[in-house]
């Protein structure tokens, strides 16, 4: 019995189940048989949040908005905020498929809810995006037990260490508002859980806990900040990030090359300025100005991407932009030199050189 207490399960043979927090399968598919298991992670005695400077490695994510704006770094924890009927689903999941067809990956998500069909319904949208095969599910119903959430991210972290031992990039998705019953005590305790273990994580919250993070100053427990709003959804700009709001600290710790943040400090400083002009009459704009909203709005339009989780749905192929790509395509805007193409061009694309090929057939629809 202690040997279960004090050890968890691990392996590939674990991709595609759901387990609860005792490391008992729970989806219906058999019980785990020669799994091996490992002892439960614990930090070790004495160490602290760990040390932010050395997390100074990006994980490209083929998103452009979050790779130039936002970018994760290897071993750090993203909070993914977002209200209902932004894509936040979406984007977690896009990001998940990234990390498990670009860079090797596996990905732990934990979950709880009320009822196990919930875990049925975690899993369900994780198959629909195919990525299921990769994906171990822990789930545990809704509970004030600081115990068994303690233990869900014990658990976590040790199947997630078990598989970056062995070589894999590792991707831990982890639902803030369940996994923490909407405490700043439990969120803290989380967060220095999850920056003990050393895992790239994803912490997934609300709108709300984004606001509520920035007035009482824990914003800085992140490492970066991913924010959708419905201010970008209601201009069909997908992914719905927030350019103004999303931010990460590698583009002030010399982690990224200066190209890459003279970029994005020069992309965001034209859509600051494009947000004060949208609050003036035309008239009142200088020929300066009407130059800046032309070159704000095709910056606006390129961040927008296909994915290939929402394929089904758009039935546009999805997309994967390198970082190097996404800043070279930004920067070439901020030079102005697809000025004569229409904006039109840089929506729902990939890379700069799609919107170009795309430009002939956006202009021959324009004229029609």
């Amino acid at each position: 019995m202690n040997d279960k207490i004090n050890t968890f399960p691990v392996g590939i043979q674990l991709l595609g189940r759901v387990l609860n927090a005792s490391g008992e399968a729970i989806d219906k598919k058999g019980p785990l048989t020669g799994i091996e298991r490992v002892p439960l992670y614990r930090a070790a005695p004495g160490v602290a949040e760990g040390d932010k400077a050395s997390l100074n490695q990006v994980l490209e994510t083929g998103i452009k908005v979050i790779d130039l704006l936002a970018p994760i770094p290897r071993g750090g924890i993203a909070g993914l905020f977002g209200n209902a009927g932004v894509g936040k689903l979406v984007v977690a999941e896009e990001l998940m498929h990234n990390i498990i067809t670009r860079h090797n990956g596996y990905v732990v998500c934990l979950d709880m809810g009320e009822g196990t069909y919930k875990a049925v319904e975690s899993m369900d949208a994780i198959r629909e995006a195919e990525l299921e095969d990769k994906v171990v599910l822990l789930f545990e119903e809704l509970t004030e037990s600081p115990e068994v959430r303690q233990r869900m991210i014990q658990g976590g972290l040790t199947i997630a260490e078990h598989f970056r031992q062995q070589g894999h990039e590792v991707l831990l998705v982890v639902d803030r508002d369940k996994m923490a019953q909407g405490s700043l005590a439990n969120t803290r305790a989380l967060r220095r859980m999850l920056r003990e273990g050393g895992v790239t994580a994803i912490l997934q919250g609300s709108e709300d806990d984004y606001w509520q993070f920035r007035q009482g100053d824990t914003l800085d427990d992140l490492d970066c900040q991913i924010v959708l709003t419905r201010k970008m959804t209601t201009r069909d700009l997908w992914p719905a990030v927030d350019r103004l709001l999303s931010s990460s600290r590698l583009l002030d710790s010399g982690a990224v090359d200066s190209e890459h943040v003279q970029v994005a400090r020069e992309v965001l400083e034209v859509l600051r300025r494009y947000a004060e002009l949208e609050m003036k009459e035309q008239q009142e704009l200088s020929d300066a100005d009407k130059e800046l909203a032309r070159r704000a709005v095709k910056i606006q339009y390129f961040f927008t991407q296909p994915f290939f989780v929402a394929e089904a749905y758009t039935e546009i192929p999805g997309e994967y932009v390198g970082v190097e790509e996404t800043v070279k395509g930004f920067k070439e805007l901020l030079e102005g030199r697809y000025e004569d193409l229409p904006d039109k061009a840089f929506y729902f694309v990939g890379g700069v050189d799609e919107a170009i090929a795309k430009a002939g057939k956006v202009e021959k629809e324009e004229k029609a």
